[in-house]
């Protein structure tokens, strides 16, 4: 180790293993001079065979104690991890698989969580985590007035970001795709997609993301029967695909639809930001704060007509997509990463 590196501060982050992003905020804070190391948590049930059978499977049938022999040691692992480095700054993400002995035993001069998902939905001791925390910031607004009628002194708003090193406008000036989505399918999603391609039968759609998922059976049996439909297998692709991919299937695109979980009422998604930073015309479903925080250049839905309307007008005017990406694209460098690792550092001093 370096005299330089042995006077930066240290960060330990730890956070769900979801598509890069801890990855992409330990970054942000290595660019403020940070000495960081990441370790990524599951995002559900830990990977495996073995896992999804003894954790998942057991649990139905009542059987939890490979689950906690698994919690066991995962935090048995973060507190050896910080007992040798010792951070300036421990940052939780969401902390579902993170025992409240665990973050409070853990040493650090700071400690701060940053719930990336609406509270309720970060596991069942986040009330816990923000008590703990020197610094608790929220991806939904709604959940400031949560946390303090729970005792929690002073939560921050703090929304999720994009990195421009995976999220860029390549300049591509021929768009082959007409729409495309990307994301989970939850019922409202392919209500709203199954409905768009039997109104544009002769648009180019492709909708990229998991359809199928291995607890829940039926959707087994609904994705056989959009298999069995010519036009839907042309447009469904039941897979994930990495950041990178994502943003070469944006700059493809001459509009990107983006619907929000039922839970943001006072936030977004981070791949509002993401689309903004591709150039394309992001289309989304009615979101004050997006109306209001972010930009008023992405046009916004509340009904399936609407959703139709805006799609029929913007994919024949090509000066008015153009026009209305390039305004929203224009905000997009409020909403990177190193803005957000820059709240961070302030709030913690």
């Amino acid at each position: 180790m370096t005299t330089a590196e042995a006077q930066a501060p240290t960060v330990l982050i730890v956070g769900p293993e979801f598509f890069g992003y801890n990855q992409s905020i330990a970054q942000a804070f290595e660019r403020r001079g940070f000495t960081t190391c990441v370790i990524d948590s599951p995002t559900h049930t830990p990977k495996g065979i073995w896992n999804r059978l003894s954790i998942d499977l057991a649990g139905k049938f009542g059987v939890h104690r490979y689950a906690k022999k698994w919690r066991s040691s995962f935090n048995a692992r973060l507190l050896r991890t910080a007992a040798e480095l010792r951070p300036d700054l421990l940052l939780i993400i969401k902390g579902d698989w993170v025992d409240p002995a665990t973050f409070e035993q853990m040493p650090a001069r700071r400690k701060a969580i940053w719930f990336q998902d609406k509270v309720s939905r970060c596991g069942p001791h986040s009330l816990d985590h923000a008590k703990i925390a020197d610094a608790a910031f929220v991806f939904e607004g709604t959940d400031i007035e949560t946390l303090q009628s729970e005792g929690c002194a002073s939560p921050i708003f703090l929304p999720m970001a994009f990195d421009p090193e995976i999220y860029r406008n390549e300049g591509r000036a021929e768009k082959d795709i007409d729409v495309c989505f990307v994301g989970r399918m939850y019922d409202n999603r392919k209500e709203l997609v199954d409905h768009m391609v039997a109104a544009f039968p002769a648009a180019n759609i492709q909708i990229w993301g998991r359809y199928v998922r291995y607890r829940e059976p039926l959707t087994w049996l609904l994705w056989l029967r959009r298999m069995a439909n010519r036009r839907w297998r042309s447009v469904y692709r039941n897979r994930n695909i990495p950041p990178k991919a994502v943003n070469a299937l944006y700059n493809r695109s001459k509009i990107v639809l983006n619907v929000h979980h039922g839970q943001s009422r006072d936030g977004c998604n981070p791949r509002t930001f993401e689309i903004m930073a591709t150039g394309a015309l992001q289309i989304c479903d009615a979101n004050p704060f997006i109306r209001d925080e972010v930009s008023p250049d992405i046009p916004q839905f509340q009904t399936i007509p609407e959703l139709e309307a805006l799609l029929a007008r913007y994919l024949l005017d090509d000066t008015a997509r153009r026009d209305a990406a390039a305004k929203s694209e224009a905000a997009a460098g409020n909403h990177t990463f190193d803005a957000r690792v820059h709240a961070i550092i302030e709030r913690l001093g």
